[in-house]
């Protein structure tokens, strides 16, 4: 069982072809653009109130 970060699933199968299925798809692309987005934003954040 994998549990994806971005996505927040479980991927109950845990082949090779699933699992790269799934980083493949759309939403997950999604997932990831918008955490590292809201991570910077974060990032940049805290460094500007400091």
């Amino acid at each position: 069982m994998l549990i994806c970060f971005y996505c927040k699933i479980f991927i109950f199968n845990t082949s090779q072809k699933v699992y790269k299925q799934h980083t493949e798809g759309n939403r997950h692309r999604i997932n990831v653009c918008v955490y590292i987005k809201n991570f910077y934003l974060n990032w940049l954040l805290k460094r500007v109130n400091n």
